[in-house]
This record gives structure tokens, sequence and C-alpha cells, in this order.
């Protein structure tokens, strides 16, 4: 009898072999949460290398640059949480626990929508700022050919 057999399969080898199959099942569903968790650390990852990259180079020149960069990498955050959203439900409706208490599908979404809301808001704040670089830019632009024409009308 090895170590692994429940305490009901003496002498019986099918339920000797479906008990450790339990427990493998039990296994795999610990595996998919630290997957999940590993998962959401890139996501959060992600996000936050998207919004340090504008802080750090603002002043990249052009300056959509820093916030098409920024945008990049919060974007990525975003896809990354869902599709862990995706696998982690999938494989936890696919798999029974037997053994251990295996995480809720809405506790699941939740966290992850938690994390898709909270970068979509800081892309949202990293396109009105873009959007406001752009307008100053072209205001500053404007307002650099005027006085050059004024220069010219003056001499």
């Amino acid at each position: 009898m090895g170590q692994n057999d429940g305490p009901d399969s003496k002498g019986d080898p099918d339920k000797s072999a479906e008990f450790r199959t339990d427990l493998a099942e039990d296994r795999t569903i610990q595996a998919t949460e630290r997957t999940f968790a590993g998962w959401l650390r890139t996501a959060f990852a992600a996000i936050g290398v998207g919004l340090a990259f504008r802080v750090v180079f603002g002043d990249l020149e052009p300056p959509w640059l820093g916030h098409a960069i920024a945008t990049l990498f919060i974007t990525l955050g975003i896809s990354v949480a869902f599709t862990a959203e995706k696998r982690a439900s999938s494989t936890f409706e696919r798999l029974s626990s037997h053994e251990i208490d295996r995480p809720l599908i809405p506790n699941i979404r939740w966290m992850s929508w938690s994390i898709i809301a909270g970068g979509a808001g800081a892309d949202r704040r990293h396109m009105v700022s873009l959007l406001r670089v752009h307008r100053s830019e072209r205001l500053r632009r404007s307002v650099d050919a005027s006085a050059m024409a004024s220069l010219r009308l003056s001499i």
C-alpha cells in the first residue's frame, strides 16, 4: 500500500487508483491557482511599466512616442488579465475538487476584471493626456508660425 492510498482503499486497487486520480486532480487545481496568480502579477507588472514609462520618459521626442509605448504596455497587461481569467475559469469548470476547496469562478472573474478596469482607466488617462500634448504642440506651432510671420512683416 502506497502512502497516497486512501483510508478506504485497503486491498482494493480500483479505489486506490481512483483516490490517487482525485489527488492528482486536486494538484491540478492548485497548479491552476498558482498559474493564475502568476499571470495576474504579470498583468500588474505590464500596467505598472506602462504607467512608469510615461512618467520617466515624459519628455521623449516626439511627445506621442512615450504615450504610445505606455499604452502598448497597459494594453498588454489588460490582455494578459483577460486571457488569464478565461483560461483559469475554463480549467476550474472542467475539474472537480475532492480534498481541497477550489476558488469560486465569480471571484476569479472579479479579480481579473478589476485589473482590466484599472488598466483601462489608466489607459484612458494616457489617451486624454496624449490629446492634450498633441493640442498644445499644434498651438505652439501655430504661435511660432504667427510670430515668424509678424517678424517678417516688421522687417
